[in-house]
């Protein structure tokens, strides 16, 4: 005997359309064994009882009216023109010519919109680099160790970090700029201040990093003093003051730059420096 799984299909049409001799002999077969699928073929002849007794729905007398009355008008009217869109030429309009001339124009517009924000922003560098001036006054300092002792006026002007990092733009991506008021400028006055004739150099290699500061790398000409040395190191890492170089912002370099630097103090004796100037 076959089992329900097999009879699915079978059972379905059960009662409704004729079967072949012997599959509706084994559908008998299994109906008369099985409760289950007698109450599935019992249900589905209930179903299909009720469906048959469920009146026809007719339209209303108003909506057949109006199908008619729309019906009269298309056939006076007759069929409608066809759009010139549809058509070969307004179809290659809209997919092939359209599209181009859009974006052509959107790439002009953006083109003057972008070209008239940079002529209209040129102009104001002056007066940003002003106003940045006037804003950081308090902050001003003096190059130590680069004015000249004899000049007659002891007044000079101040250099700023943005400033100067503004003069050097065309070369502050390779060669990170100082800070002016960093603590490589108070390292080369002190050396000035405590030199005791003679010349000190010391040529080192180090990574300037993003916010200002460097590390040694390697030592390649030592110094004799080796307090020199510490005192270098110190700088680099901000310890005598602010950072020895402006942020990598200011210069447009990257987060870190390899460099070569050479710290070197000359003495000059007083009297050459007199008769020079006479």
């Amino acid at each position: 005997m076959m089992e329900c799984r097999d009879l699915q299909t079978e059972l379905a049409f059960y009662g409704e359309m004729e079967l072949p001799d012997e599959v509706g002999a084994n559908v008998e077969d299994h109906l008369a064994a099985c409760p289950l699928c007698r109450e599935r073929v019992s249900a589905n002849r209930e179903i299909r009882r009720s469906l048959s007794a469920l009146r026809k729905q007719m339209p209303s007398a108003e909506l057949a009216a109006s199908s008619r009355f729309r019906l009269r008008e298309e056939l006076r009217n007759g069929p409608e023109r066809e759009s010139w869109f549809a058509t070969d030429a307004g179809v290659w309009f809209q997919h092939r010519l359209m599209p181009y001339a859009v974006g052509a124009m959107v790439t002009l517009l953006g083109g003057f919109v972008t070209l008239n924000s940079l002529l209209l922003g040129l102009p104001d560098v002056g007066n940003t680099l002003a106003a940045t001036s006037v804003r950081n006054a308090t902050e001003s300092v003096m190059l130590a160790a680069s004015r000249d002792h004899y000049a007659e006026s002891d007044v000079e002007a101040p250099i700023l970090a943005a400033e100067y990092a503004f003069l050097r733009r065309d070369v502050s991506t390779e060669s990170p700029s100082l800070n002016p008021r960093g603590s490589l400028i108070s390292l080369s006055g002190s050396l000035v201040n405590r030199s005791d004739g003679g010349s000190e150099g010391v040529v080192v290699v180090a990574d300037v990093l993003s916010n200002g500061i460097a590390r040694i790398r390697e030592v390649v000409d030592p110094v004799r003093n080796r307090r020199v040395l510490r005192d270098l190191e110190k700088a680099f890492e901000a310890e005598l003051g602010d950072t020895p170089f402006v942020p990598a912002r200011m210069d447009n370099r990257s987060e870190s730059v390899r460099i070569v630097l050479m710290f070197q103090s000359v003495d000059v004796p007083n009297n050459s420096r007199r008769s020079a100037r006479r």
